[in-house]
């Protein structure tokens, strides 16, 4: 690059950081705080991304004190505050590899209160990267100046570039994309090749799926420039062809030491299996596009609709001025339409459901149309500016006869822009430098509606209120309570009147052990453990979020302290035998009455195959005498239950007609009433079997009332499901309603219906565990559990442990079996047991032992291997190059 074109380029971009915090302040900033919001909204953007952000501070904090305090060069692996345990760098991997973003570094020395500022600072970088990250692909191209500059604020300030306040980590398809086509285009004009297999190895460790994207659309790109070039021939398409293999492959092999156990667990979920029906024209996703075009939706699958009215007049002025420009008006033709297909959608997104995540390759060529056509704005008048005026009329009365106001702004925003440049053309023919001043007014104007209706009416009430999230995380919602009594030796529990009003990940962001985990690339075996169990909860089948006062469920997994919301009288109790401590504000804290551990003795054993034919409340019983295993290797224990089938009728619908297994709900909150007649005291479990809705709704929502004589509303619980069929939120058919340490007399149960549609119910069973049951189970798990005869201690990837045992028995572990784990007995090597579905165990002979277990992430030697021989190979490929070159020269 010559001298005068670095300063042509130094130059774009100096205009564009300053026009960047004109615009960011006056059409992003100025909104969220007119509306007291931070920069993330309540679900994904606080329960992933916040917490990624927090979690990689964690992790560079750990490190460091593994070198320089307990001088252990080791890399953190093993997460005991994610969920009931998870491999940090296997969960957090799947669309985000948040440990090679730099930005998120600095988590590292934030201090916790002020986390929040800091992370909305990096989220308002990553979208003025993403503009450099255009003007660098721009200027590639040939356009410098103030059409890259058009082009780059329209591609920043846009509703699709603002779903990072969403989802943050679709800020990387923003840059990376743009920056992988720039090395892709100096490969093809053979200009370079380093800085195209950089950016896609980069590209492939921080996002594989956002990459598997990125690569399919190159493809589709490189065909397209082929095509519309001159020349054809086939020796030219197989030399492309073989260049891009080898330098893609290369790239990817580098960059799979870091992704490669997250990925290999990813192919294991059985979610992938679920077959996913997609139609053949997506109507709804077409009105959407046509209907909220210049102000701001969701597209579906959290992308968003919306970009800049300017372009519109940029568009006309491509397809109706520019001649000579085939591969952007193929480019954009082809990716609009291609949003008008579900099934090209699904294969973006790995033949998964249809996705419009892709919706930054739209937005891309957006912006590169508004920087191609730039210098023709100003042809934009006379009969094409007569015409596109009255289309926009007729837009805006469809859109005020049809749609909502966001719509409505959609339309305005284009009557404006095209009024504006087309009365701009008219009075400012004597000076172009003023035109482009304000063809870029125009710009500004057009992004003001933007950010009014994208960001203050319709995602404002999504976002997290400003200065709230210190409290809400790491002090409110009973966390205080439980940093309080946190020891890496046990688990807590929160329990909220509704299992949604738990902080999704606050554990890990809190460093406390507990169950709430929130990581779509989880351990199978966790989720098959609560699904066998019915454990009401989050629906989604890699959310967990506890066993909601379960007592046999919280013992089992070494549950030390409960902490219960005050806010609800009819909220669900602390579970039995554990004992109120104190209450703190609007919670109460309990402790287990007989005490937990994390590893435990069993005696006696059945079969995989013998659970799984037994209902879910069955089950649990008998975790509490037996170990499950999927051999067993000797004679199985019987099978106990201790609890008491309580039969019922239908006494009252309301709204709900009832025909066999068809459940039809005509109104929101239709319920059914099932009289029971008095019920012993103790444990009621309501067992809702194979409910489904055949509506359109994803989530359906359901409530389980428990009534006294006077149809008093004593507890209360309520779930939410998905559709087990659905590939990314695989949800549960079956949910128990647990209610314990019930002394009330019940006399009848409603059923509550939140949603109404059409249901499909298999059947519902009433159980309950009397007091005298549950304690003699009790009894039975602490006469072989013989806590008292173990000592553990926990650190990082290692856990020591010394167990004492008069006879061959079974030491388990309640911590989720991974292969990532080895064990050693007395300094022999032993073998792992899958035991419990999720857990491990290992058989212990008599004496006096002691076990030390180390966790290494599997795979990631392999690897490292892998990347290994890549950046020999690209070495390697580097020096035949420039000796080829040498030689031709």
């Amino acid at each position: 690059m010559t001298d005068l074109k670095k300063n042509k380029l130094q130059t774009t971009i100096a205009k564009y950081s300053v026009c960047f915090l004109v615009f960011v302040f006056f059409c992003v900033i100025i909104f969220f705080l007119f509306d007291k919001k931070s920069m993330m909204d309540t679900g994904d953007g606080l329960w992933q991304h916040y917490v990624y952000f927090i979690a990689s501070g964690q992790l560079i904090r750990a490190f460091f004190k593994n070198i320089f305090v307990d001088h252990v060069f080791e890399l953190p692996m093993w997460n005991m505050t994610m969920g009931m345990g998870s491999d940090q760098l296997i969960s957090t991997v799947a669309a985000n590899n948040f440990l090679f973003d730099p930005l998120y570094w600095v988590s590292a020395i934030t201090p916790a209160k002020y986390s929040e500022y800091v992370f909305n600072i990096i989220v308002v970088l990553k979208l003025y990267i993403s503009g450099i990250a255009f003007i660098l692909f721009a200027n590639e191209k040939g356009y410098k100046g103030t059409n890259a500059l058009a082009g780059s604020l329209v591609y920043v300030f846009s509703s699709s570039a603002y779903a990072v306040f969403l989802e943050q980590s679709f800020s990387f398809s923003f840059i990376g994309f743009p920056l992988l086509l720039l090395g892709a285009d100096r490969v093809w004009k053979r200009k370079g090749d380093v800085l195209y297999v950089l950016v896609l190895c980069y590209c492939f460790i921080r996002s594989f799926y956002f990459t598997y994207m990125m690569v399919i659309l190159l493809f589709a790109y490189c065909l397209i420039r082929y095509l519309c070039e001159k020349d054809h021939s086939i020796k030219k398409l197989f030399a492309l062809i073989g260049r891009y293999t080898i330098l893609s492959l290369i790239s990817i092999s580098m960059g799979i030491g870091a992704i490669l156990p997250g990925l290999l667990n990813l192919s294991g979920l059985s979610r992938l299996e679920n077959k996913q029906v997609t139609g053949i024209i997506n109507i709804e996703l077409i009105t959407k596009l046509f209907s909220y075009a210049f102000s701001g939706i969701q597209a579906g699958g959290d992308a968003m609709i919306g970009v800049s009215s300017f372009a519109a007049v940029a568009t006309i002025c491509l397809f109706v001025f520019k001649k000579k420009e085939p591969i952007i008006k193929w480019c954009f033709s082809l990716c609009l339409l291609s949003f008008a297909f579900p099934l090209i959608g699904s294969a973006l997104n790995g033949f998964n459901y249809s996705s419009t995540r892709y919706i930054f390759s739209l937005l891309l060529c957006i912006a590169y149309v508004v920087t191609v056509s730039f210098d023709s704005i100003s042809k934009f008048s006379g009969k094409v500016w007569y015409l596109s005026l009255g289309i926009s009329v007729i837009y805006c009365v469809i859109c005020y006869l049809f749609n909502d106001i966001c719509s409505v702004i959609s339309a305005l925003s284009l009557f404006v822009s095209l009024l504006l440049i087309g009365t701009i053309n008219l009075i400012g023919r004597n000076s172009e430098t003023l035109r482009e001043k304000m063809y870029f007014a125009v710009i500004f104007i057009s992004c003001l509606f933007l950010g009014y209706s994208c960001l203050h009416m319709y995602l404002s009430h999504m976002m997290v209120d400003s200065g709230s999230i210190y409290e809400d995380v790491y002090v409110g919602g009973g966390m205080n309570l439980r940093v309080e009594v946190n020891d890496p030796k046990y688990r807590t529990d929160i329990i909220n009147t509704d299992f949604d009003d738990n902080v999704m990940n606050s554990s890990t962001v809190a460093e406390v052990s507990g169950y709430d985990f929130y990581h779509s690339n989880q351990n199978q075996n966790i989720e098959n453990y609560y699904s066998e169990l019915a454990v009401l909860g989050n629906p989604m089948g890699f959310s967990h979020t506890g066993f909601r006062s379960r007592c046999y469920a919280e013992i089992l997994n070494a549950c030390n302290y409960i902490v219960r919301s005050n806010d609800n009288s009819a909220c669900i109790r602390a579970p039995y035998t554990y004992d109120f401590v104190k209450n703190e504000g609007d919670y109460s804290l309990y402790k287990s009455g007989r005490g937990v551990s994390l590893v435990y003795f069993y005696n006696d054993v059945i079969s995989t195959e013998t659970y799984i034919n037994m209902d879910p409340v069955e089950r649990e019983t008998n975790l509490m005498y037996s170990m499950v295993v999927d051999d067993p290797g000797q004679t199985e224990s019987d099978i106990v239950s201790d609890t008491v089938s309580v039969p019922f009728e239908i006494t009252e619908t309301n709204n709900i007609t009832i025909n066999g297994n068809k459940v039809s709900v005509q109104e929101d909150g239709g319920y059914i009433v099932l009289k029971t007649g008095a019920v012993e005291a103790g444990q009621i479990s309501v067992y809702v079997n194979g409910l489904t809705s055949s509506g359109d709704f994803v989530k359906y929502r359901n409530a389980i009332v428990l009534m006294d004589s006077e149809n008093t509303p004593v507890a209360i619980d309520i779930s939410a499901q998905y559709s087990t069929l659905d590939r990314y939120y695989s949800g549960s058919d079956d949910v128990i309603f647990s209610f314990e340490s019930i002394s009330e007399p019940i006399e009848s149960i409603m059923f509550v219906f939140a949603n109404k549609g059409e249901y499909n119910l298999e059947g519902i069973r009433i159980y309950s565990r009397p007091y005298e049951q549950m304690d003699k189970t009790i009894d039975a798990f602490y006469e072989h559990a013989d806590m008292e005869d173990i000592t553990y201690e926990y650190h990082g990837n290692h856990l020591n442990i010394t167990a004492t045992n008069e006879s061959d028995r079974y030491l388990y572990i309640a911590i989720p079996y991974s292969e990532g784990w080895s064990a050693k007995v007395d300094g022999t090597p032993v073998d792992i047991i899958r035991a419990n579905t999720a857990f491990m165990a290992i058989s212990l002979p008599a004496g006096t032992h002691s076990i030390e277990m180390t966790y290494v992430t599997p795979h990631i030697y392999s690897g490292w291997t892998i990347s290994a021989i890549g950046i020999i190979l690209f070495i390697c490929y580097l020096v035949f190059e420039k000796k080829r070159v040498i030689k031709k020269s």
